[in-house]
């Protein structure tokens, strides 16, 4: 009876266990709580730990990587997960184990065979009779194409392409405006001027990279050593001298305003090739100093200083002032003020013009007196600074003759008579003679006019006039009828008088 009953017990197991098999999962994970108690904790235990292993496993794309033969395991396995792994950021790449499909070959060579296995290399032995040991290379040493690659344990492929180098690229902005950078001493600062480039003309580069890193060139135009454009190169944006054929050379200038054709140049890395690209970018200057300047420029008069002479300080301030109405930045100190003369020969215009200063002087050899008085064409510059370009101003300016000096006389127009003044050694005191002749004949002068800054001459006929004491026409002079003239330097007036002297 025992043994029937076991026979009978172990039967009714066993159809149970079939019947469980062949009901659905939720089904069967209730029989086993009832039959076996204990064990379908472990079993549902099982599941979730098969489940989570499931979701853990990460999704795969395509891919290209640089695989450097010198890379290490740790290396090799951030490459093929930055390449290969879609939101790689939830799992760690060192917790991969990955193989690819390779060629392997036989020690001696003559055999190959493929196979998957590690991506750090791999043999496999074949035959039952005579063996065969294959050897296949790690991922990085061998060469640069696609191979399947998959994870350790799993059936899901795809596709690696092993590159020496990936391809950079580079996006650029079309239409940009660069104004020229200028330094505190108002020169170009091409340093400024290439990051301005780059920020406004690069949009994007894959690596990503900085101005520091590539170079900026502009296609100039030779300004010697060549000719048309032969002369055409491309060069630094600050211009270059480039030693020729026939150790002649040719010299690039400095990038300018105006449309100008660029390019950005990337010598690449060990991961990426390089690359050039070529624009137009419009460069532009500094705009010119502000100023107001006035609709017809008012007139100015000649002026003197203590000495009677020509006032040419005031006289630029006052022309800097009749044609500038308001500015900012310009002043009559910081300008330079010139006027178109007309070159002079013995005294007589000689058709030759040029820019000169207020007070004349000489250019190419020639000769320009100081400005006069007339229509005077003027030209004002400013050299510029770090905000505006050099600013250039040319009018026509009305000049007035200065003020003429006029003299009033003691007792009309005379004769007067004055008595000679000698030294002690009985010679004729010239100095003190002419001093007496001025205060007998002059009352005063508008403007008023200092005795020092006045000259005396005399003559017999009033055709020449001499100082009092030299000879005019081997005559000296001396007690007796004269004519004295009157004037004083820089000064078209004077006064011619008849004078006796005892």
């Amino acid at each position: 009876m025992g043994k029937q009953r076991f026979r009978k017990g172990l039967a009714g197991g066993l159809a149970a266990l079939m019947l469980l098999q062949a009901m659905p999962m939720g089904a069967s994970a209730w029989s086993i709580r009832d039959w076996f108690g204990s064990r379908d904790e472990e079993e549902e235990t099982a599941q979730v730990e098969v489940l989570e292993s499931r979701e853990a496993q990460p999704q795969l794309k395509d891919g290209t990587a640089v695989i450097p033969s010198d890379a290490t395991e740790s290396e090799v396995k951030n490459i093929l997960f930055e390449a290969l792994v879609v939101s790689p950021s939830d799992v760690d790449p060192l917790s991969l184990e990955w193989e690819y499909y390779c060629e392997g070959k036989s020690n001696s060579g003559l055999l190959k065979n493929e196979a998957w296995g590690s991506v750090f290399g791999f043999s496999i032995e074949t035959g039952d009779w005579i063996k065969v040991t294959y050897s296949y290379p790690a991922l990085k040493d061998n060469s640069d194409d696609s191979y399947q690659v998959r994870l350790e344990g799993t059936d899901t492929e795809v596709a690696l392409t092993k590159a020496a180098k990936l391809d950079s690229t580079i996006e650029l902005n079309s239409g940009c405006t660069v104004a020229l950078p200028y330094n505190e001493d108002a020169t170009v600062d091409y340093d400024a001027l290439r990051e301005d480039i780059w920020d406004k003309v690069v949009a994007d580069t894959d690596p990503k990279l900085t101005v520091d890193d590539v170079t900026i060139e502009y296609y100039a135009t030779a300004t010697s050593g060549a000719v048309g454009d032969v002369g055409k190169e491309w060069v630094d944006l600050d211009g270059e001298t480039i030693d020729a054929i026939g150790f002649i050379p040719i010299t690039y200038p400095a990038i300018s305003e105006g449309e100008q054709r660029i390019r950005i140049s990337w010598d690449g890395n060990n991961s990426y090739s390089g690359f050039q690209k070529e624009t137009t970018v419009t460069i532009t200057e500094r705009p010119t100093a502000p100023y107001t300047p006035k609709d017809i420029p008012d007139s100015v008069t000649l002026t003197v200083n203590e000495n009677l002479e020509t006032n040419f300080d005031a006289l630029r301030t006052d022309i800097f002032n009749a044609v500038v109405a308001e500015s900012k930045v310009l002043t009559a100190e910081n300008v330079t003020i010139e006027y178109y003369a007309e070159n002079v020969i013995l005294g007589q215009p000689a058709g030759t013009h040029a820019w000169m200063p207020l007070e004349g002087g000489t250019n190419n050899l020639l000769t320009y007196p100081a400005i006069s008085a007339g229509e005077q064409k003027i030209r004002i510059s400013w050299p510029g600074d770090q905000t505006y370009a050099p600013t250039t101003i040319e009018k026509t300016v009305t000049v007035n003759d200065r003020e003429q000096l006029r003299f009033t006389l003691k007792n009309g127009e005379g004769p007067y008579e004055v008595g000679m003044v000698f030294t002690a050694d009985q010679g004729y005191d010239y100095e003190t003679t002419a001093q007496a002749i001025y205060d007998a004949v002059v009352a005063s002068t508008t403007p008023a006019v200092d005795f020092s800054n006045v000259t005396l001459e005399f003559s017999k006929t009033g055709v020449n006039f001499e100082p009092l004491d030299q000879t005019n026409f081997w005559t000296s002079f001396g007690v007796g009828e004269w004519k004295i003239r009157i004037s004083v330097p820089r000064s078209s007036s004077a006064t011619s008088l008849p004078l006796m002297f005892e």
